[in-house]
């Protein structure tokens, strides 16, 4: 069964209306009750366009009692929560945020007739799923509606069609036997790979030989496990079993964890001595999963599909967390019949922004089936990270390990251990794990801010000169001398990163960076308002595929002349050992800046020092796996900055998504 087209809010409000066959005084009520939820969308930190498709949605049973259409209108709301949320489904009971718990969040305000209007139109929920008197609209498993009930779930049917269409596919793909290689010759090329045996633990050996035994595996692990030495044994294992470079593809959801994936196996192939001096260049460059299925946006479909395979007969997926369902399973469905699809991840880390929390559900099928799992999985507990010789990087594993367990009493000060607590932030001094509180004073944040500024934006020898020098940038790209000074400012700037849980508030990415590029025009004596200043760290917000700029890449602004050109900004980005630069007023809404990004941002990166800014208020979304995800950013510095109660909280908060994939697999285990 193909799947329903997205809903979209297009003149909704509309046809919401010019549907409804009631009384005015029924459709009065009506009105007054959208305007309770789009009010209460907002406790979700989300728009009232969803209130807008539900009513559109509720216009197509214009037959139903209002009531009825009220509590149609209700649950449709709530599905579309559930989705934005990162759910694949609205789970009608159980402990993950249900039903009713959505719907009281949206019509609670506190008195009386909320909570009797809210338990009336539960049970109206309850009878129109029993005796179908919206049948035109909902239905059960197999059929064609918008809204299906299955199992002890609600789906939006596309989101269902996903999941079914998804767990196809992995078990075709999981079943195979062909494809595979025969353990005995992977043990024994483990152990004498050109008469050196490979430097690997067992726990990392094993996570080689199930990769290349199993036609789907899952590796997953924290900060300094060994992932990409695991990677870079699968490669000389496979050269040795003759498998072509050539036939390894190599892929990651961002381009910045693209990137990061093709430096560290070729860093990682020149490290060791077995490995011959052109196998490092020989390593396909990885790319983002939209540029390896060919996206065309023009189109809005991928060219490599079912019916159109990838030329690989493995597939290496990195910062698999990162991957919604949608995707994966357009991935999925573009696998060579004789394809290995290995995945590597944290499942600890934030899941996914969109909907599908696929790695997680698919971690869980090894916990509840170990033995009849037809997926190869792999959890890797020793890190490296944890050497007498490093004791920074030893405190941040501590933290996150800490904070994955939800074990906030080890946080709590005075008696913490796990975080350095300091008075001010002139105290901090960016190694281990600190945590400035920001309770005692409404200056602290902007302390830190000017501390940081100066610290780490401007801690670079010879900053002023190498941001105010002119870049010549000719048809070969830059070359000599500014090759050079580029390479030195952006590993300057790839080596820390301002995090934030949210976009908004005064703790939020939009007004840190409003602070910080104020201090810059100030620095450059800008004596009126400009979007850039020389010096700046850059994002790219949306794929420019005609500039092959990709959705988080990151990049400086810079005076250069272009050839034949004048001096003007431009925005330079790093492509491997060279760079490109595009005029910053070609780029204008398609970049903002970048002293500070959000957590979901950073996934994929890594920094030397990192300093978290908590919100001050109580979030929804702050939680244990955002936490966690921040400080793994870091390898020998971070910083929380807040109130010591927000982290607490949050720490003590997990994601809760709802997901069916796992069920569905257990079925047929």
């Amino acid at each position: 069964m193909r799947s329903l087209l997205p809903l979209s809010a297009c003149g909704s409000a509309r046809l919401a209306f010019e549907g409804f066959r009631g009384s005015d005084p029924d459709r009065a009520g009506y009105e007054k009750f959208l305007d309770r939820l789009r009010s209460g969308v907002k406790v979700f930190a989300m728009g009232e366009e969803i209130v807008q498709l539900a009513a559109d949605l509720a216009s197509f049973a214009p037959s139903l009692a209002p009531d009825d259409k009220k509590a149609l209108t209700l649950l449709a709301v709530c599905s579309l929560i559930a989705v934005r949320q990162g759910s694949t489904l609205l789970p009608l009971k159980g402990d993950k945020a249900n039903l009713a718990d959505v719907a009281f969040a949206l019509l609670s305000t506190g008195d009386a007739d909320a909570l009797s209007e809210h338990r009336g139109l539960l049970k109206t929920i309850g009878k129109m799923l029993e005796d179908g008197r919206a049948a035109t609209l909902i239905g059960g498993a197999g059929e064609f509606k918008p809204i299906i009930v299955d199992g002890e779930g609600v789906y939006l049917q596309r989101m269902l069609q996903l999941e079914l269409d998804f767990c196809s596919r992995l078990r075709k793909l999981s079943r195979r036997i062909t494809g595979v290689f025969p353990q005995e010759d992977i043990a024994r090329i483990l152990n004498d790979i050109d008469g050196q045996p490979l430097r690997l633990t067992d726990e990392q050996k094993n996570a080689v030989t199930v990769a290349l035994a199993r036609t789907v595996t899952i590796i997953s692990g924290g900060p300094g496990t060994g992932k990409t030495s695991i990677v870079v044994s699968i490669l000389r294992v496979l050269m040795r079993l003759g498998m072509g470079l050539q036939e390894i593809l190599l892929t990651a959801p961002t381009g910045k964890a693209a990137n990061r994936l093709t430096e560290s196996l070729r860093a990682g192939m020149l490290a060791d001595s077995s490995c011959s001096a052109s196998a490092p260049a020989g390593i396909a460059e990885a790319s983002t999963i939209h540029r390896l299925l060919r996206y065309s946006a023009a189109r809005d479909l991928f060219i490599q599909n079912e019916n159109n395979r990838l030329p690989g007969r493995v597939v290496i997926v990195d910062e698999a967390s990162m991957i919604d369902l949608s995707l994966m399973e357009r991935l999925m469905s573009a696998l060579p019949d004789d394809a290995l699809l290995i995945l590597l991840g944290d499942a600890d880390q934030l899941p996914s922004v969109e909907a599908g929390a696929v790695l997680g559900e698919l971690m869980q099928l090894e916990k509840d089936s170990p033995e009849g799992c037809a997926i190869g999985i792999v959890r890797l507990t020793k890190s490296f990270r944890m050497r007498k010789e490093d004791p920074a990087g030893r405190k941040i594993y501590m933290l996150a390990d800490a904070i994955r367990r939800g074990a906030a009493d080890e946080l709590r000060h005075p008696d913490a251990t796990l975080l350095v607590n300091r008075p001010s932030a002139e105290d901090c001094v960016f190694k281990g794990a600190e945590f400035l509180d920001t309770s005692g004073s409404e200056n602290t944040l902007n302390d830190f801010c000017s501390r940081w500024y100066s610290s780490m934006v401007l801690g670079l020898h010879d900053f002023r000169r190498l941001i105010s020098k002119r870049y010549y940038y000719g048809r070969e790209g830059f070359r000599g001398q500014a090759l050079l000074d580029l390479h030195c400012l952006f590993d300057h700037f790839e080596g820390f990163r301002m995090l934030c849980v949210t976009n908004v508030y005064s703790t939020g990415t939009e007004a840190l960076n409003r602070l910080f590029h104020i201090k810059a025009l100030e620095r450059e004596g800008f004596d009126r308002p400009a979007e850039f200043a020389p010096g700046e760290p850059v994002l790219v917000e949306r794929n420019d595929y005609a500039k092959n700029l990709f959705n988080g890449d990151h990049g400086l602004v810079l005076r250069v002349s272009p050839r034949k050109g004048v001096l003007r900004l431009m925005a330079v980005f790093r492509r491997g050992d060279a760079y490109v630069a595009y005029p910053t007023e070609a780029l204008r809404g398609g970049v903002s800046l970048a002293y500070a990004v959000s957590v979901h941002r950073s996934q994929g990166s890594e920094y030397r020092s990192i300093a978290l800014i908590l919100p001050e208020q109580d979030v929804k979304i702050l939680t244990q796996e955002i936490l966690y995800t921040a400080i793994t950013r870091a390898k020998t510095g971070a910083v929380l900055v807040g109130k010591q109660g927000i982290l607490l909280k949050g720490v003590q908060t997990r994601v809760q998504r709802a997901c069916g994939i796992g069920r569905r697999l257990r079925q047929d285990s």
